[in-house]
C-alpha cells in the first residue's frame, strides 16, 4: 500500500544511510568518482563521461535533487555509519509507473562488505511499502557477477534478456525482478526489516 507520506528521503539501514542528495555534497561525489574512475567506466555506461568539473557535477546534483522533490525519480547518496559517501543508489519510475528499476554504485574501496545488498534490500522495501508498486527490477550486465550475485542473494528472479536499448545499441542485460507478492518471504525482505524510512518532515513511513 502506498504511504501518502513519501518518498522516503532518508533510509537507515544497519551500517548504512540512503538520503536524497543535497548539492553540498558534490566535492565528495566528485572525489569518490575521481578515485574509482576506471573501475565505473568498466561498468557505468554514465561514467565514460567522468569525472566531470566540480560545476557541472554541481549542476547534476541539482538535477537529481529536482528530480527527487518532484517525484520524476529518486537517487540517494549512500553513507557508511562513520558518514562517509560510499556510493550512490536510485530509484527509477518503469513500464509507464506501474514497476521502479532499482540500481547503484559502490565505490572500490568499499566493496565486499555487503553495502551494496543491505542498500538494493532497502531501496526494494521502499518500492513496496512507500511507492506502492506491484514490482520492482533491476538490470545487470550478464558478465556483472557482483551485482547478478547482489540480486540471487536477495531473491529476485531472472525474467529473461535485454537484447537491445532504446538507442538501437545491442546489448545483452538481464531483466531481474521481484514482485509484491513474494516480498514478505524474500531474502530482502529479512535484510530490510531492520530499516527504517523517514519523509522529508522526518515522519516515519516504515
Amino acid at each position: 500500500m502506498k504511504s501518502p507520506f513519501g518518498p522516503a528521503y532518508r533510509i537507515e539501514t544497519p551500517g548504512l544511510l540512503l538520503r536524497c542528495w543535497d548539492p553540498a555534497d558534490t566535492p565528495a561525489l566528485v572525489a569518490l568518482i575521481e578515485r574509482n574512475v576506471d573501475f565505473l567506466r568498466e561498468r557505468r555506461a554514465w561514467a565514460r563521461g567522468e569525472p566531470k568539473p566540480l560545476e557541472e557535477k554541481l549542476r547534476e546534483v541539482r538535477f537529481w535533487r529536482a528530480d527527487f522533490d518532484l517525484d520524476h525519480s529518486w537517487s540517494y547518496a549512500v553513507l557508511d555509519a562513520g558518514g562517509e559517501l560510499v556510493g550512490g543508489m536510485s530509484i527509477v519510475p518503469r513500464e509507464y509507473g506501474a514497476a521502479a528499476e532499482t540500481g547503484g554504485w559502490i565505490g572500490q574501496e568499499h566493496a565486499g562488505r555487503g553495502h551494496h545488498t543491505r542498500a538494493a534490500a532497502a531501496l526494494a522495501r521502499a518500492v513496496f511499502e512507500v511507492h506502492g508498486l506491484p514490482k520492482v527490477q533491476t538490470v545487470c550486465g550478464d558478465d556483472e557477477a557482483a551485482r547478478l550475485a547482489v540480486t540471487g542473494t536477495l531473491g529476485f528472479h531472472h525474467d529473461g534478456v535485454i537484447r537491445q536499448l532504446s538507442d538501437g545499441r545491442r546489448t545483452r542485460r538481464l531483466l531481474c525482478t521481484l514482485l509484491a507478492d513474494e516480498w514478505a518471504a524474500s531474502p530482502a525482505a529479512a535484510l530490510a526489516a531492520n530499516a527504517r524510512a523517514y519523509d522529508a518532515l522526518g515522519n516515519r513511513l516504515f
